[in-house]
């Protein structure tokens, strides 16, 4: 059966944000399209509340499935975290159905606006050069969350670890940040994972995402992957959609934790990927514990001048 759009979410305990996404925002989406939830270290209330609230058909290793659904769960004992989980319900599209195209989605988007699937195919159909295309992503406070340029771990973990944290002890006036601040229509380095829309085809040949990661990251390594088989990252400001950013990330880490994985999978990328050599992993390194310290340091600042 051939459909133009498979539409994924990884869930992680916030199944009613799913259906609420799905009978709220999901809804005006009228592309031709299947819907995949991957329930991550899935309960049985989970499970329940889902089945009840939505027409589905609940995925469990079996060989047969219904192909005239439109939403299918699949269950998921452990948490396989954002690479391995899209992955997962990236091959049970393609092995069950003809996919033009894919949407790698959270749950805590609202679209601003028409249907934000026409005019991103649309375009995908008319650039064969891109692999995957984004919209516009703000937060909650209309601040730009994509899309983003290329930052070398010189940037990140000097500029934007310590200068930036440095400077911004005395004056909030200078803040390093990746994302690209009124950005036209074009190509750029990534862009954000929370709504992001594939080819296919190109998203097949790229090796889809590395399973290597588990939560941060995997933009970065899927710009690279589709550099490799010469596709490229697309950014459509018109397209227009809210992030609340971060939901799912504090269910997993608290700020330190949440640091410090995210400069592992950082290492992994720059070595793997751009050639980093271990030294420069090790200047990061330094740079990156004298950044947690000097956050330490803000943080006793401020809650000291409280008392």
């Amino acid at each position: 059966m051939n459909i133009t759009i498979g539409i994924i979410i990884v869930d992680y305990h916030t199944v009613l944000h799913t259906i609420n996404y799905i009978n709220e925002q999901l809804v005006l989406n009228t592309v031709s399209n299947k819907i995949v939830i991957v329930l991550n270290d899935v309960l049985q209330t989970e499970v329940d509340q889902i089945t009840s609230a939505l027409d589905c058909e609940v995925i469990n290793g079996q060989k047969q499935i219904d192909l005239q659904k439109n939403i299918y769960v699949i269950l998921s004992p452990e948490n396989l975290g954002y690479a391995k989980g899209n992955n997962l319900g990236a091959k049970f599209l393609v092995d069950f159905f003809e996919v033009d195209f894919l949407c790698i989605c959270n749950n805590d988007l609202n679209f601003r606006g028409e249907n934000p699937f026409v005019k991103l195919i649309s375009k995908l159909e008319e650039k064969l050069d891109v692999g995957a295309i984004g919209p516009k992503i703000i937060g909650l406070e209309n601040e730009n969350q994509s899309p983003h340029k290329f930052v070398s771990i010189f940037d990140k973990y000097l500029f934007r670890n310590i200068l930036t944290p440095f400077i911004n002890l005395f004056s909030k006036t200078s803040r390093y940040s990746a994302v690209v601040d009124n950005a036209q229509e074009g190509y750029y380095y990534r862009l954000m994972g929370c709504f992001i829309v594939l080819r296919t085809k190109s998203f097949i040949e790229c090796g889809m995402f590395d399973e290597g990661t588990f939560l941060f990251g995997e933009e970065a390594i899927l710009s690279e992957r589709l550099l490799r088989i010469s596709q490229k990252c697309y950014f459509v400001p018109d397209v227009c959609i809210v992030h609340e950013h971060g939901k799912t990330i504090s269910k997993f880490f608290k700020k330190r934790k949440r640091l410090e994985q995210e400069f592992i999978t950082d290492k992994y990328y720059y070595i793997k990927y751009l050639g980093v050599s271990e030294f420069s992993v090790m200047l990061a390194k330094i740079c990156f514990y004298i950044f947690i310290s000097l956050n330490y340091f803000k943080d006793n600042i401020k809650s000291t001048s409280k008392k």
